[in-house]
């Protein structure tokens, strides 16, 4: 058996890293929704904010509902994410979220643009 030769070996290995970096990415891709929020709930069975929109709602991670999206109370600064949807409900203004991962079933809101 001829032993494997070294630029062929280097490409391999080249290859197979970039691979390992952008199939995370792809794998991960969080999606973005644009628009208004029609109806805010604090609801007792959840342990977050559900944010209802004025636009379809797309369920990037197969969570199961399309009609609701969760900020969960364990979320990162979630009294100030609170506050934002708060006022982005309040003023009628626009709002950017990015969806990304599930949580008690419900599409989790990972960001938020206001």
């Amino acid at each position: 058996m001829k032993p494997f030769p070294r630029r062929l070996f280097s490409r391999l290995l080249q290859a197979t890293a970039v691979f390992t970096m952008v199939l995370p990415v792809v794998a991960s891709a969080d999606t973005g929704v644009v628009g208004k929020i029609s109806l805010l709930q604090n609801y007792e069975t959840h342990a977050g904010f559900l944010v209802r929109l004025d636009v379809a709602m797309p369920d990037p991670d197969g969570c199961g509902r399309t009609d609701w999206y969760i900020l969960p109370d364990t979320a990162t600064r979630a009294l100030l994410s609170q506050s934002m949807l708060l006022t982005a409900r309040s003023t009628g203004a626009q709002i950017s979220l990015v969806i990304g991962g599930c949580y008690q079933g419900i599409p989790r809101i990972l960001h938020i643009t206001l």
